[in-house]
């Protein structure tokens, strides 16, 4: 497929940051990058990002067998009274 060559400005910690990405993915900083526009440009890719991200978060929550029991045996501190005027 014929690509065009496209210039972007990055602050230089974001290019930092991409630099370190590709050294230790052992990817070039084009690849990383177009990969990453694919990811947020593809409907399809944010929604099952999105559905992992619930996936796991529903994950952590079942760690606790109890946690419904044990959320609700620990009270809010009694609210402490205000000294009248």
């Amino acid at each position: 497929m014929l690509s065009v060559t496209t210039s972007i400005r990055l602050k230089p910690d974001l290019r930092q940051k991409l630099d370190r990405a590709a050294r230790r993915s052992g990817l070039g900083r084009n690849t990383l990058v177009v990969r990453a526009l694919h990811r947020f440009l593809d409907p399809d890719a944010r929604e099952s990002l999105a559905e992992e991200a619930r996936r796991q978060s529903l994950a952590a929550c079942r760690q606790d067998p109890d946690w419904d029991r044990t959320a609700e045996s620990d009270p809010w501190p009694a609210p402490v009274p205000r000294k009248q005027k």
